[in-house]
């Protein structure tokens, strides 16, 4: 129960430290505060959205939320660029990091170099990613951004990479709770570091897989491959339906909440 419990708190400050990194990016990007609770709204709103193919209704549904705050909608495609920019940069150093700990010999240096090497060059990554974008937006018809507005000073930049690192951390450490809550390992560091690798490379895998909505079937799978040098395949696919049904229950509860208070804010407006 302690561990059940454990993984409800590390969950809860997950949405919290997510929140508040959101704030930070609208900050930057459109100069605009917003409050925790509407930085939690527009990510409740997004994850609803991952369930449906294709992966963007979500992004494009919290876009109209923040275009009744008065966000334009230029200010809220660079914010969704840095978003996601920044959430795979920090998953691939994560990654890289946890399995430089679990390997020996020279991967572990080849590991922490590469980790090292994403981190000293995010500028020229975040320039690369910038001509995709731009080529994408100009794709959808909307070419229209300068690409000098999809840059970030490397101070702001260096601090949500480090926010979205602990956001990781947080996410795999809810599925560490959750497997001492419902199985009988024993308790080790190696083993709570081979549940957040694992938690990380699948979700960032399943992000990739537009086909499969929220990733369903390729995160669950790539993370069961992963763990099997530490559990039995049964117990590694087990565990991942279980942490799907967790999120599943939290996304989808949360992003209904989202919507329902979005409708009723659109009311008061309509009446006003």
């Amino acid at each position: 129960v302690q561990y059940l419990l454990l993984a409800g708190l590390l969950q809860a400050a997950f949405w919290l430290a997510a929140a508040n990194i959101w704030q930070h990016i609208v900050a930057v990007t459109a100069r605009t505060r917003m409050t925790v609770f509407g930085s939690l709204s527009q990510l409740f709103t997004v994850s609803l959205g991952k369930y449906l193919p294709g992966k963007i209704w979500g992004m494009l549904a919290r876009g109209l939320q923040m275009r009744q705050h008065g966000i334009t909608a230029d200010s809220v495609i660079v914010a969704t660029f840095f978003e996601q920019f920044l959430m795979l940069q920090a998953s691939v150093v994560v990654s890289l990091l946890l399995f430089a700990y679990l390997s020996q010999g020279p991967l572990t240096w080849l590991a922490l170099a590469a980790a090292a090497g994403v981190v000293v060059f995010g500028q020229p990554l975040q320039a690369l990613g910038t001509v995709i974008y731009v080529k994408l937006l100009s794709y959808w018809g909307k070419g229209g951004i300068a690409q000098k507005r999809l840059s970030m000073q490397r101070k702001d930049q260096t601090s949500l990479l480090l926010k979205f690192i602990v956001l990781w951390l947080l996410s795999g450490l809810v599925l560490a709770g959750l497997y001492f809550s419902f199985f009988d390992g024993s308790y080790s560091f190696k083993l709570v570091i081979s549940l957040i690798l694992a938690n990380t490379v699948g979700i960032t895998l399943g992000f990739f897989a537009i086909f499969a909505p929220a990733g369903i079937g390729v995160r669950e799978a790539v993370t069961s491959a992963i763990l099997l040098n530490q559990m039995p395949l049964t117990d590694a696919l087990l565990l991942s339906l279980l942490y799907r049904l967790w999120v599943v229950a939290i996304e989808l509860s949360g992003g209904l909440l989202a919507l329902w208070s979005a409708r009723a804010m659109f009311r008061r407006k309509t009446v006003e």
